[in-house]
């Protein structure tokens, strides 16, 4: 549904981390994937809010459209976690985070989500997590388009078009387009952004496809700086910390990646990708303007191998990061770095009710060379319960502007994690996972974070007749950088699904809500979030859907002082009018 029929797979043109058939690797079983398919029934403005639903992973949700709101998992923060395009990392070098604005959900194919103990081996610092975004690949004979548009308060709106078409046999170009708009609740909160993608794949042989694609971001965000006044709340009233303050982003990435299975096995895979980008940001606020530029560029190769049961996986990236500060009050700087790494991971069932993982990796940073390691063990005694434990010795290497600054420490930037969790699947209804996750941050953190952090991760989704509930729950031991990531946190929804005229309309309605809990500046609060309303239906080609947002009207903010938006109405249409 809202798929075309002759899409290729995944893995022809595209790097992949995850296994293509999640059932093929026992011990695997800890790696999530959402596909193109659910996307059009789900409700979100970015990737950040499709991974908030998700157990372990909280959303540092600034409350506006296009603001820099940034993800945490499992208590470690966006720092730790790695984004990918087909294995292009999206973390750029100067803050060493991924801005989820760049990322356009409608060129999504599927999102694959690498937890630790494995995560770590793909690119640098990914010691949490690591999430690879695969991209559409089309097959199109005739001419396939697709259109996403939702509208809602405040002059919120989304356009994304997708166009696809064969060139020839075995070449495919598709092209898509998205701008998003928003006035903001606030002044000077406003989001103006644009950006245009394209991607050729050609199949060079039935064992060989090579993939060429670009992605342009441009994004114009007035910098609020959150609400200074008594009444926050209250947009007729509320007074900016920053009224004039805005900043610009650009940022142009290219890419070419080859495939091939020489091995005669679609798990033997062997990829190798060459990549580029360049990220220009200005911060406008006359007198202290700056103008920042990072470049990052590099190739990666991945070896997946099939040897008696035994799954190997062998990969490498050297990668040249830059930054420069340039027309700025503070001092200019220039700093330039090469990162290498070198890594293998090992998959073995020994016996039938056991599976093992083992993960090693060299990185060689400036003047830093690390080994770190992982290893984990599974033992499912019956098919519908499983028990895992692991640990994992990585490390955290500073970014460029660390680096400018003098502020690092090349000693101690070990990062340890261990934990151990259990799986029930009963009936194919009920399936619940629990899961304490162990970690302690580098020795230069502790000062400003604490030492070791405890994370219980639970998920509970039940299934009977036409609904399906879903809820977790995540505590960690004490909260840290700022309080922004809270003591307990979770989400939770239930959804009927069902068939209606005959069995001609699919629709999809139901509550889904995120909550939190932690002690913030000026006010205490228990238990605090907001719940949304969702209602989805297939007419033919399309998915039309309206969202309530904070039916409840709560009256809440994740980050001091950014007030999430109020009670309003989100419509919006998938529609697939060429296919």
């Amino acid at each position: 549904m809202l798929s075309p029929s002759d899409s290729t797979k995944p893995q022809d043109s595209t790097i992949t981390f995850a296994p293509l058939e999640l059932g093929s690797l026992e011990n695997d079983s800890s790696t999530i994937v959402i596909t193109s398919q659910e996307l059009p029934w789900m409700d979100y403005r970015s990737l950040g809010d499709i991974l908030a639903t998700l157990p372990g992973f909280f959303y540092n949700d600034l409350g506006s459209v296009g603001q820099p709101s940034r993800l945490t998992y499992r208590g470690m923060s966006a720092n730790n976690i790695g984004v990918f395009i087909d294995g292009r990392p999206m973390n750029e070098p100067l803050t060493g985070i991924a801005d989820l604005n760049f990322i356009p959900t409608e060129m999504i194919e599927r999102i694959e989500i690498i937890p630790a103990p494995r995560s770590f081996l793909y690119g640098m610092n990914s010691n949490a997590v690591a999430i690879n975004i695969v991209t559409k690949s089309f097959n199109s004979n005739l001419p396939y388009s697709r259109i996403k548009y939702t509208e809602g308060a405040y002059e919120e709106g989304l356009f994304d078009g997708i166009i696809a078409h064969n060139l020839s046999q075995n070449m495919n170009l598709s092209v898509g387009v998205q701008r998003r708009t928003t006035d903001g609740r606030y002044e000077n909160s406003f989001d103006d952004e644009w950006g245009v993608r394209s991607k050729l794949r050609w199949n060079v042989s039935e064992k060989f496809q090579l993939q060429l694609s670009q992605l342009y971001n441009k994004q114009k965000v007035g910098w609020f700086g959150g609400i200074r006044s008594l009444d926050i709340y209250d947009p007729n009233f509320a007074v900016v910390e920053q009224l004039y303050s805005k900043y610009y982003n650009t940022q142009w990435s290219w890419q070419l990646n080859g495939v091939g299975n020489f091995l005669g096995d679609s798990i033997q895979t062997s990829s190798i990708s060459f990549y580029a980008s360049n990220l220009n940001f200005e911060y406008i606020d006359t007198p202290f303007n700056s103008h920042y530029n990072s470049i990052w560029s590099g190739v990666s190769v991945l070896q997946k191998l099939n040897i008696q049961d035994v799954v190997f996986t062998i990969g490498s990236d050297i990668e040249k990061k830059q930054s420069y500060r340039t027309r700025s009050w503070l001092r200019p700087f220039a700093v330039e770095k090469v990162y290498a790494s070198l890594y293998g991971n090992i998959e073995a069932k020994p016996v039938k009710e056991i599976s093992l993982n083992i993960c090693a990796k060299f990185e060689d940073y400036s003047i830093i060379n690390n080994f770190a390691y992982s290893g984990e063990v599974i033992y499912k005694p019956v098919s519908e319960l499983e028990f895992n434990a692991y640990f994992s010795k990585s490390y955290y290497l500073s970014n460029l502007i660390s680096f400018s600054s003098g502020n690092i420490n090349p000693s101690n930037l070990s990062n340890h994690q261990f934990g151990a969790g259990v799986n029930l699947h009963l009936n194919q209804r009920l399936h619940i996972s629990l899961l304490m996750h162990n970690f302690q941050m580098p020795e230069h953190h502790r000062r400003y974070w604490g030492n070791r952090f405890s994370v219980f991760v639970s998920h509970c989704s039940y299934s009977f007749d036409k609904f399906t509930l879903e809820t977790s729950l995540n505590t960690i031991s004490e909260y840290y950088y700022l309080g922004i990531v809270p003591p307990v946190f979770g989400s939770s929804s239930v959804f009927y699904n069902s068939l209606f005229f005959g069995d001609h309309l699919p629709m999809k309605l139901g509550i889904q809500g995120n909550y939190f809990s932690f002690n913030k500046i000026f006010e205490t609060r228990s238990l605090i979030g907001s719940y949304n309303f969702l209602f989805f239906a297939n007419l033919g080609d399309a998915v039309v859907h309206f969202t309530i947002e904070n039916i409840l009207n709560t009256k809440y903010y994740v980050v001091p002082f950014y007030p999430m938006p109020d009670r309003n109405l989100r419509l919006g249409v998938t529609w697939e009018f060429l296919n």
